[in-house]
């Protein structure tokens, strides 16, 4: 919820700046991988 919001005010203070949002999502995506890849490593 507290992230949506903030997104959002980005988003209103950015006016559609593509190259921003697809930065958001290859860092999110990015970042869960990261968090996946370290709990398969600490399984070994």
């Amino acid at each position: 919820m507290i992230h949506n919001g903030i997104f959002r005010v980005t988003g209103t203070r950015i006016r559609k700046n593509h190259g921003f949002t697809l930065m958001c999502v290859i860092f999110s995506a990015s970042r869960s991988f990261f968090s996946r890849f370290s709990a398969n490593v600490g399984e070994f």
